[in-house]
Formats: structure tokens, C-alpha cells, sequence
């Protein structure tokens, strides 16, 4: 037992047999079980029950993924204490929970995620190599990254050139180092253009 309210929150940390319980049974055939009495149904984990207060009880299995990762339980302590409406109800609750669980686990990759970005992009800005990333617009590349060791390499401030096509950035770029870029995006492989002179008089006054 991982969760509980009312009487089963004293039975928390309970640990109950999967195979002789109505949990169990429920986890394992993946439905919707009710005992009318846990003191005479073979299915019921008796001592458990007990413990539990649960003289009925319905279980309904909860699914992540496609698989079934806990069960929701509903008891009563009077025997036949729920009709078929309870144990329908107690069966879209745990669509619901399962729902909650599954966004939650979302939640958690996505969280995951950012902060591995997040990390990434301190590495990238505090690098010492001058990085600047492009993307493509109406034919022509523009800029839409710049990182701090290339504002020391060129002199260009990012603030100034983030934004501007690669004409604007590097006004004395060869139509090779375009061409190369743009080879680079239709082979989807990494490639050395080699070294190509592309400084202008902004630049040579910052170095």
C-alpha cells in the first residue's frame, strides 16, 4: 500500500500478496474486481483485509504505458457495501489516476529534458570555441545563435548580428563558404569546409 485515506492511511507500507488478493487479481487479469465480503471470498487476502479494514472491497487495475503499475482500491468496512455503479465508478477513477499518472511521467521527461538543454547551453555559451548556428530563410542563411567566444574572436556583439542574414554578418563572405553551408544541410553530414577568408574591417578592428 503506497497511498490511502481514510481507514486504509494507517495500513500505508502494507505489503500484500499478488497471487491470494483482490489486488492481485485485479493486476493480473488488468479488471475491475469487487469482493461483496473479503471474510469469504477465495479471491481476498483475509489477514490483509483485516488489517485494512476492508470487509468489502473493490480493485481496479491503474496502467502506464500499457502496463499495469498499481491499483486503485475502494473498501468499505460493512460486507456488500457497493452496487454496480460503485464498481463502475471506481473503474474510470482509475482511468482517471492512470491519466495523471501518465501525464506526470510526461511531465517528468519533459523537465528531464530541459534541464539536460539547459545544461547543454551553459557548455555551448561558456565554451572557448567561437560557435554560431544558422538557419535557413527565403534561400539565404541567417543567424539565430552566437555564443560569447565568438563575440572575442570576431568583435561582433551577438545583440548586433543575431537575426541578420550571413551577407549582413560577414560582408566579405566568398559565395564558397555559402555554397559549403548549403552543402552541408542537403548531405545531412558533418563537413571541414577548410579555412576560407571571410573578415571584413568590423572584424579586423576586434581582433
Amino acid at each position: 500500500v503506497r497511498h490511502g485515506a481514510g481507514t486504509a492511511s494507517r495500513s500505508v507500507g502494507l505489503r500484500i500478496d499478488r497471487a491470494r488478493s483482490i489486488a492481485g487479481h485485479a493486476a493480473l487479469h488488468g479488471e475491475a474486481v469487487y469482493a461483496a465480503d473479503t471474510t469469504t471470498d477465495p479471491r481476498a487476502d483475509t489477514a490483509a483485509a483485516a488489517q485494512l479494514r476492508a470487509r468489502s472491497l473493490i480493485c481496479a487495475p491503474l496502467y502506464r504505458d500499457a502496463q499495469i503499475v498499481g491499483v486503485l482500491s475502494v473498501t468499505s468496512e460493512e460486507a456488500d457495501a457497493f452496487d454496480e455503479l460503485a464498481i463502475e465508478t471506481t473503474r474510470l477513477m482509475a482511468e482517471f489516476v492512470s491519466t495523471v499518472l501518465r501525464n506526470t511521467a510526461e511531465l517528468e521527461t519533459r523537465r528531464q529534458l530541459v534541464d539536460e538543454l539547459r545544461t547543454q547551453g551553459q557548455v555551448v555559451e561558456h565554451m572557448q570555441t567561437a560557435l554560431w548556428v544558422w538557419g535557413t530563410t527565403s534561400g539565404t542563411l541567417r543567424l539565430e545563435y552566437a555564443n560569447r567566444a565568438s563575440e572575442l574572436a570576431t568583435g561582433l556583439a551577438a545583440d548586433d548580428i543575431i537575426g541578420c542574414t550571413i551577407d549582413q554578418v560577414l560582408l566579405a563572405a566568398p559565395k564558397q563558404l555559402v555554397d559549403r553551408l548549403f552543402e552541408v544541410l542537403d548531405l545531412g553530414d558533418l563537413l571541414d569546409v577548410g579555412e576560407l577568408e571571410y573578415g571584413d574591417d568590423r572584424i579586423a578592428r576586434g581582433i
